[in-house]
């Protein structure tokens, strides 16, 4: 995988024919995205997405830079072994002053990934202080929490992922979604 930086990517994104696709999840391409982006969460990327995509050079991108790197085996086996991402994500773009498309969702609400990360975290502190102080039956719950991001990191489905998704806050408004550029219906 190569990395490219902003303005780089900029300039060939200027030049034309090259298409750019943002990764993160709908409510983050919501909450602001670089201009002209497709968006394809990168759970949905499969070979006929990359068939759909090639021959075309393709540049990724995410938040920060790391979904792209951890996302590299999938891109790899959709057809991307040699994709072209922009190094630190959109946190880079906007960093190095590029345009950005003005969010239409809450933009105050973190990305979900982080949700599953402080949820996780707080149960984790609750039922470690509750089996310390009521029962250590409770570190049960601790174990199944290991169990399902054992599972989660194995398959790449996360239920507690799909299940935050679904809560009002991270769903964007129907009439904003409109004039989304989307490859995926």
């Amino acid at each position: 995988m190569e990395f490219i930086q902003p303005a780089d990517a900029h300039a060939k994104l200027s030049k034309g024919g090259v298409l750019l696709v943002d990764i993160r999840s709908d409510a983050e391409y919501e909450a602001g995205h670089i201009p002209g982006a497709v968006l394809i969460p990168d759970a949905q990327f499969d070979s006929a997405a990359a068939r759909l995509l090639n021959p075309r050079e393709t540049i990724f991108y995410c938040s920060s830079g790391m979904r792209t790197r951890a996302s590299a085996p999938i891109l790899a086996n959709a057809g991307f072994g040699s994709a072209t991402c922009i190094d630190g994500g959109l946190q880079a773009w906007r960093g190095a002053g590029l345009p950005i498309s003005a969010g239409v969702a809450n933009t105050s609400t973190i990305n979900v990934a982080r949700q599953v990360q402080v949820t996780v975290g707080v149960l984790l502190i609750i039922l470690a202080t509750l089996s310390l102080l009521v029962s250590p039956q409770f570190v049960i719950g601790t174990a199944a929490i290991g169990l399902g991001l054992t599972f989660a990191g194995l398959t790449g489905s996360c239920t507690l992922a799909r299940i935050l998704m679904a809560m009002p806050w991270n769903r964007p408004n129907k009439q904003q979604n409109l004039g989304r550029n989307t490859a995926h219906g």
